[in-house]
């Protein structure tokens, strides 16, 4: 993706191990495929309404505003939910 930046949100709780692996993976995800992306963690016991929202299934990531996976990375929706956003 040339030019636009991925925008990749992780809502998470502090002490997660699942969010803490979520998090890792995605970052060598992006390393390893060479996306310019920014990744975004959001404590959801900091806002009650995203506390009311995810509940126990965090982890959750987003990618542009769409949620892709829950508890655990799914490298493969990740990949093709990337593939969707180029042009042409």
């Amino acid at each position: 993706m040339a030019g636009e930046k991925l925008d990749f949100v992780i809502y998470m709780r502090r002490g997660c191990h699942l969010c803490e692996v979520m998090y890792e993976r995605l970052l060598l995800l992006i390393e390893v495929t060479g996306w310019e992306a920014e990744v975004e963690l959001v404590d959801i016991d900091q806002d009650p309404a995203l506390r009311e929202r995810y509940g126990e299934l965090v982890p959750v990531l987003e990618l542009n505003g769409e949620e892709l996976c829950h508890f655990r990375l799914d490298e493969e929706r990740v990949k093709r939910a990337v593939e969707a956003l180029r042009p042409g």
